[in-house]
């Protein structure tokens, strides 16, 4: 086995990566007749210099079965380990977990989820659901976003995972209940190898507009198999002369889905869609 390690580039030099998140989720294991985690495989493809990944990296709570049967009548095979059974409740469970995905040949080393319907109230990471003031979690990011107005920080980007679809989000302070902040981009990418989820209610506390978006149908369950194909990654490149950084939001089959460029500002950060 052979290791590589590179460093951030001491010249001025074009650098590249890829991030994803969520593997192994929802009961879809590893297929090795369908070629197993192939997202793996794109990105390494697209020869980044980095991956970041954002998790999730286990589901310790979701066992992976050796047979699922799809809804044209397929079977989805998995690869099965005895600590993937079960929900994990032991250390060697735990650790079972994270063994597992390395068994992939392919491997390499603020949204709404509602739990009151009743109340239309919930929360997932951070959006509390009511598109008022920030409540809960959000007090937290209103104070970074807070922070990087009144610092002057400019050209941040969020890249996020966790919703098991791709999206570009522009947050802009004028759509806003919350306005103290600076306008930015939100990235999101994923399932790396997991159930493709449906679009998730928006959240206006701080002023999101969905500028690109693809997902499953709402009126399907959050449970679509990788054999879908609406599988995701994202693509970031920034050039070294004109530090002018290229957003690809991408799929398993490396199709460019949605791409925008983002100029180097001096001031404060980057305009609109």
């Amino acid at each position: 086995m052979v290791g590589r390690f590179r460093t951030a580039p001491r010249d001025r030099r074009s650098v590249s990566f890829v991030w994803s998140g969520d593997q192994v989720g929802q009961g879809w294991g590893i297929d090795e007749s369908r070629g197993g985690m192939r997202t793996y495989a794109t990105m390494l493809r697209n020869r980044p210099d980095f991956l970041i990944h954002s998790g999730d990296h286990i589901y310790a709570d979701i066992p992976v079965l050796p047979e699922v049967e799809l809804p044209n009548g397929e079977i989805w095979k998995n690869l099965v380990t005895e600590e993937k059974t079960k929900s994990a409740e032991t250390l060697a469970e735990f650790r079972g977990n994270w063994k597992y995905g390395l068994l992939d040949n392919n491997m390499p080393l603020a949204l709404i989820r509602i739990y009151d319907p009743d109340r239309n109230w919930g929360y997932e990471a951070i959006a509390q659901g009511d598109n008022g003031p920030p409540r809960g979690r959000e007090l937290e990011l209103a104070d970074i976003l807070s922070f990087i107005k009144r610092g002057e920080i400019s050209n941040t980007v969020w890249l996020t995972a966790d919703v098991h679809y791709t999206a570009a989000h522009y947050f802009d302070p004028n759509q806003a209940a919350f306005q103290d902040f600076d306008p930015f981009w939100e990235f999101v990418s994923g399932p790396i190898h997991a159930g493709t989820g449906a679009l998730n209610q928006i959240d206006k506390t701080f002023g999101r507009q969905v500028v690109y978006a693809k997902a499953r149908p709402t009126e399907q369950n959050f449970s679509g198999a990788p054999s879908e194909g609406l599988q995701f990654f994202g693509h970031v490149s920034i050039d070294g002369m004109t530090e002018v950084m290229t957003i690809t939001l991408k799929d398993v089959d490396d199709h460019a889905l949605w791409s925008t460029r983002l100029e180097p500002k001096t001031g404060n950060l980057n305009g609109g869609p």
